[in-house]
């Protein structure tokens, strides 16, 4: 590759990676985040800290209707996770309250290389 070509893709790369850092969050996407701070969400999730007990046991549940005032105690068990990418960026964290394990991937690379990994790591550890 010339020297020109590689200034040229270096700007490129750089002009993106500015363009990237100022665009605001949307609620399409555009937020930035750490596998610490995924972790911690997962955490407070657990710990009922983010929504009602009957509205995290929903969540980490297959039901489909939403729960109700009086709903049953917490079954402390079930899996759920979020994912989200887009051109070069790609992410997932899944939780399963049945182990207690909780996974995390960052991925700079096109959806769906994250959820890829994660598939992998839950078959390593004989999740569903």
């Amino acid at each position: 590759m010339k020297k020109s070509s590689i200034l040229v893709f270096a700007a490129f790369v750089l002009a993106t990676a500015s363009a990237l850092a100022q665009s605001p969050p949307l609620t399409a996407g555009g937020g930035y985040s750490t596998a610490p701070d995924l972790l911690a969400f997962d955490a407070a999730m657990r710990a009922d800290k983010l929504l009602s007990p009957a509205w995290t046991d929903w969540y980490f549940s297959d039901k489909e209707k939403a729960p109700v005032a009086g709903a049953p105690a917490r079954k402390h068990s079930g899996a759920g996770g979020f994912a989200g990418g887009t051109a070069g960026v790609n992410a997932v964290i899944e939780t399963d309250l049945d182990t207690g394990y909780s996974i995390v991937v960052l991925s700079n690379d096109d959806p769906p290389s994250a959820e890829a990994v994660a598939k992998k790591i839950r078959q390593w550890l004989g999740l569903k």
